[in-house]
């Protein structure tokens, strides 16, 4: 099984140890003889050639703070909280880091409408949550329409769907989104696989206030646990 725990430094502290490891390595570097350099060639090509790749194991990473819940619609909108629920889930579309253009990724397709109003988008149909709901057209639709609602008091995420006029779904896979109007900037806002993920209703209704520390994804990492104050672990 893979296994990431995410860790909590203060600064300082997270400062202190990158100075640390710095300093044993630049520490060890310095006291490298050409023999030892020789024999550790040799030791690392050995290895190279009998080692194979295993799955499993665990990754951890430290960050200098804590997020104050992984229910993003209820966020203050912070990086951290962005950064560790991408993790766990995913967005409509994506944007290719090699390309910069805009890609499918839950939506397996997507057309814009001649006068730049209406975008449809395809869903698609072999993804499921967490939790094993199955992810659908109107898996996005609940979860913008939450984002949107007053009563969620997503002030500080509302902005993201501002331009949005209505969002429908016609069959399971095609979701129909009308913007108020043509708006270039908005597809990209789709993209934010942290913020703009889709939510599981059913957990959200199943922990009601506790959904924040116990999040439903769609995402290649799936929540495990939290410990306030010292990690949070994904498998």
């Amino acid at each position: 099984m893979k296994r990431c725990t995410l860790t909590f430094f203060p600064i300082g502290i997270a400062a202190f140890m990158v100075m640390m490891l710095a300093a044993i390595v630049v520490g060890c570097s310095t006291q490298n003889t050409p023999a030892a350099n020789e024999d550790g060639n040799k030791q690392t090509q050995a290895q190279a050639q009998t080692q194979t790749p295993k799955t499993g194991g665990t990754i951890t990473v430290a960050y200098e703070s804590e997020p104050e819940t992984l229910d993003v619609h209820n966020s203050t909108g912070t990086s951290i909280v962005d950064m560790i629920s991408s993790y766990l889930g995913g967005a409509l579309i994506r944007i290719d880091p090699a390309t910069g253009k805009i890609v499918p990724s839950l939506a397996e397709s997507y057309k814009t409408s001649a006068d730049g109003k209406t975008w449809t988008f395809t869903i698609r149909p072999d993804v499921v949550f967490h939790d094993g709901t199955k992810l659908t057209a109107k898996s996005f639709k609940e979860t913008y329409d939450r984002l949107m609602n007053p009563q969620t008091g997503s002030k500080s995420m509302q902005f993201l769907l501002d331009s949005i006029k209505s969002i429908q779904t016609t069959d399971e896979k095609t979701l129909v989104i009308e913007l108020k109007e043509a708006d270039v900037t908005q597809i990209p806002n789709l993209a934010d696989a942290g913020f703009m993920q889709p939510l599981s209703m059913e957990a959200i209704a199943k922990y009601g206030k506790e959904y924040g520390r116990n999040p439903v994804g769609v995402g290649p990492w799936k929540f495990q646990s939290w410990k306030t104050g010292e990690s949070i672990t994904m498998v």
